[in-house]
């Protein structure tokens, strides 16, 4: 078995969202170099799998979001209850006891998206033209042995 060691990562705490209203959330990067010991027991260098880690961002995401939320409740006393924002979806974790027309209104970005249709677009996006893709990459037949 290898041996592990910790990840690398750095993470940036917000505590209000693109119009100013309260909302606390973390954006985190990680390291694609991880240290592992070789057959040998030496410590050696090497990249993620990140593959593997971009299939499962969700769940690293709802593990950090649940530690950061354990955190705060535990060091304020608070609780949280799962609130369904999009029926169908799976649920969000808020503060119990904080009201929905307070918690509404402070979604500004939904509101927005609401209004609009969808999500509003950016300067760059609305330049890009509608529908174009990047071209697949050409399909190469496997050389014989």
């Amino acid at each position: 078995m290898r041996g592990r060691r910790p990840w690398s990562f750095a993470a940036f705490r917000h505590f209000d969202n693109r119009d100013g209203f309260p909302l606390l959330h973390d954006h985190c990067l990680v390291l694609n170099r991880v240290q592992r010991l070789d057959e040998d027991g030496e410590p050696v260098w090497g990249a993620l799998d990140t593959g593997r880690l971009y299939r499962h961002v969700v769940a690293a995401g709802t593990l950090y979001t649940l530690a950061m939320t354990t955190e705060v409740c535990e060091e304020l006393g608070l609780a949280t209850v799962p609130r369904e924002v999009t029926p169908g979806l799976r649920p969000v974790m808020e503060i119990a006891g904080v009201d929905s027309e307070l918690i509404d209104w402070s979604s500004t970005r939904r509101h927005t998206r609401r209004s609009t249709g969808g999500c509003p677009a950016s300067a760059p996006a609305r330049a890009w033209p509608g529908g174009r893709r990047r071209r697949p990459a050409p399909r190469r037949r496997p050389r014989a042995r």
